[in-house]
């Protein structure tokens, strides 16, 4: 799964949804990290079949995770790294 894929579901909506099964588990890992910077957290993993498993991540309203969010929309824009590096 691309970073822009996984973005596009991060739009501000109350919850965001991934089905993953087969190779695609690996992208477990990068979905958190992507939905930490735009300000979700991991609500639900629900297993849909033996192979695949439904990842529900819930927006935080709390205002620190809010003003992190906006920070990482700024930072897109200016045309900086999805992901904050570590300083």
């Amino acid at each position: 799964m691309k970073d822009a894929e996984i973005t596009g579901r991060f739009d501000g909506r109350g919850r965001a949804e991934f089905v993953l099964g087969g190779l695609q588990g690996m992208d477990a890992d990068q979905i958190t990290a992507i939905a930490y910077e735009f300000g979700y957290d991991l609500g639900e993993t629900e297993f849909v079949s033996r192979s695949a498993y439904r990842m529900i991540y819930v927006r935080n309203d709390s205002p620190e995770v809010r003003r992190r969010a906006q920070q990482t929309h700024h930072r897109l824009r200016a045309g900086g790294p999805l992901l904050r590096t570590a300083e």
